[in-house]
């Protein structure tokens, strides 16, 4: 099983960097900005198409665990947070999860919290729509002027770096690969 996900993994991310590397040279096969446009939204549904077996069996393992740690946890050993000796309820152990030190009970507490919590989640996500229409922009105006200079291919450079790095980051495993590549959970060792 760990064989087929990991064959699954490199080919997902071997197809992500090849719509990468193609989505940033269109500029220098497709003259027409309407067909690029085209294009582009084609490969990025494409790709988006690849990835999806790999976060459903992603979100499938995810719950799985969490599964287990819940089950793990009504026994009163275990809580669900992977701590033994604290099932969450005040006693012997310390205050429970209601009881904790420093937390504010109110309703209103607890709303402003959510609300700051989706405020910075709002604000990261806008800062990261920019960020990456700026970067776009800035690459596309490079390959631009490299074109206008005479470089062939001028897009195609940065498209295979981009597609490369898109490879690179796929392929860094994730917490939970790095649970399971023992055999054994972390928390229970």
């Amino acid at each position: 099983m760990t064989t087929t996900r990991t064959a699954s993994r490199v080919l997902t991310a071997l197809a992500s960097g090849l719509a990468t590397t193609a989505y940033y040279a269109t500029p220098d096969v497709i003259s027409s900005r309407t067909a690029r446009g085209w294009v582009k939204a084609g490969l990025a549904a494409a790709s988006f198409a690849v990835e999806v077996p790999q976060l459903l069996a992603e979100r499938a393992a995810r719950r799985a665990a969490a599964a287990a740690d819940a089950a793990v946890s009504t026994d009163g050993s275990v809580s669900a947070d992977g701590l033994p000796g604290r099932s969450g309820r005040a006693g012997a152990d310390g205050p429970g999860a209601d009881g904790a030190a420093g937390a504010d009970p109110s309703p209103s507490g607890a709303s402003r919290r959510r609300l700051v919590a989706l405020g910075v989640v709002a604000v990261a996500g806008a800062a990261s729509v920019v960020g990456t229409v700026a970067a776009e922009r800035w690459l596309f105006r490079r390959g631009e002027a490299r074109a206008a200079a005479g470089v062939r291919f001028a897009h195609t450079r940065a498209a295979a770096v981009l597609g490369a790095l898109t490879v690179a980051l796929s392929l860094i495993p994730t917490p939970a690969d790095d649970e399971g590549a023992g055999g054994e959970d972390v928390r229970t060792a």
